[in-house]
């Protein structure tokens, strides 16, 4: 009998230990930012949604909170960059026009151009592992931004989702609570950095084209759950398996040994998923047809294989295509949201901020 007694507690532990909800995880990884610019332009948030086992009204609440969660993370930003001392100058759109703050649209990168820096830097977000940060992507193409801006920001927002018994609920409620703490640690960071910060200036202008880009307009993202329906089925039959054959063929080359690491996939390796005559009269700007995204939604799948949200940053010197900075958040399906703020608030923390070089003594 004293067996059983001496049994069971150490059953109850070892049920409690792997009944227990999975924990989130967060990286960070900082190079160096001596000697160069304070000007940013933002790429379009990369959001991406898969489910399994899921009926269309639920994936579309999946998509729409997806959704509404990305564009508040992207409205953050600039604020939390210029705490750090960075200015944006554009948003960059998926057909590669550029919005500067003033609603002045400019042609920056061509649709193919875009496609090569979303399908290198999403294969490098997908793979960040501790180690050194000494990776390069498409530095032609960074390059051709290096006159009108400094760095460039990668932002990626993956969800990976599977159908569990309690049909999603407790998934919908984590990422509600996502959004809040999200912006919440962007805006606390951004605060308490904020004491004689740089940069400045009307956002309107970027500000409109991130409504653009998630079909807010000037109602925010209302327009989510439509749009996303109507973009999905026109394109992500053809677009699940000519970009996943695409995607293959981004390359992770060593230039020397233990040396840079270039992400890269050459142009010719590109295919379009739809024809140029298929781009919408209305803000054809939102799409890219190397991509598959139409009106600002991505059919493509994460680079990321658990299940659960996850999201990348990665910030590029945009005259070499130098990463500078890399920071991967991954909150499991099923996670424990306590104390995700502290982590959330760590890792935005983590972006260095820009220090401009002393005057040279007379």
């Amino acid at each position: 009998m004293k067996k059983i007694f001496l049994f069971l507690p150490a059953m109850v532990l070892i049920i409690a230990a792997c009944t227990s909800p999975p924990k989130s995880t967060t990286i960070w990884r900082v190079g160096s930012l001596a000697n160069h610019g304070n000007r940013i332009a933002l790429l379009p948030l990369d959001v991406r949604v898969h489910t399994q086992g899921v009926d269309k009204g639920k994936k579309n609440k999946i998509w729409e909170k997806s959704m509404n969660n990305g564009y508040a993370l992207m409205k953050a930003l600039p604020s939390l960059l210029e705490s750090r001392h960075f200015s944006v100058t554009h948003q960059l759109m998926w057909s590669g026009i550029g919005v500067d703050e003033k609603g002045l649209e400019t042609p920056m990168l061509s649709d193919a151009q875009m496609a090569r820096i979303f399908l290198s830097m999403s294969g490098f977000a997908g793979s960040i592992k501790n180690g050194p940060l000494k990776h390069s992507a498409v530095p032609d193409v960074f390059r051709t931004l290096s006159s009108s801006s400094d760095l460039t920001l990668y932002s990626a927002q993956w969800t990976n989702y599977k159908h569990t018994v309690d049909g999603g609920k407790v998934f919908l409620k984590t990422l509600g609570i996502i959004l809040v703490v999200v912006v919440v640690a962007v805006i606390v960071v951004a605060l308490v950095a904020a004491s004689g910060k740089g940069g400045g200036g009307g956002k309107g202008g970027i500000f409109s084209g991130m409504g653009r880009l998630f079909g807010a307009g000037a109602k925010g993202a209302a327009r989510a759950t439509g749009t996303v329906a109507k973009a999905v089925a026109r394109t992500a039959g053809r677009a699940a398996i000519q970009t996943a054959r695409v995607a293959a063929r981004v390359t992770f080359r060593v230039m020397i040994e233990n040396g840079p690491i270039v992400v890269d996939i050459p142009e010719g390796n590109l295919e379009p998923v739809y024809a140029q005559s298929e781009l919408p009269a209305e803000e054809p700007e939102t799409c890219n047809r190397y991509l598959g995204v139409y009106h600002g939604i991505s059919p493509l799948r994460p680079v990321f294989a658990k299940y659960g949200m996850f999201y990348a940053f990665a910030l590029v010197e945009n005259k070499t295509g130098r990463i500078v900075w890399d920071a991967r958040i991954f909150i499991p399906q099923g996670a424990d949201t306590k104390g995700l703020d502290q982590k959330l608030k760590a890792v935005f923390a983590s972006l260095p901020s820009y220090r401009m070089a002393a005057p040279a003594l007379q």
